[in-house]
């Protein structure tokens, strides 16, 4: 008997879904930060609001 391995995630949702936690990640710090960093703060939320509605 062979075991045969299925892959529950493909390749875009395992990018999809790390690509989100490094952004929410960064967005975080970036929130905490505050000062400059609120420019990119906007920056990457507008990436998290792409990255949510492509998905």
């Amino acid at each position: 008997m062979t075991i045969k391995t299925i892959r529950v995630w493909d390749l875009p949702t395992r990018l999809t879904h790390w690509l989100l936690f490094l952004l929410v990640t960064a967005a975080m710090v970036t929130g905490l930060s505050g000062g400059n960093l609120m420019e990119w703060h906007g920056r990457i939320g507008l990436g998290i609001l792409g990255l949510l509605t492509s998905a």
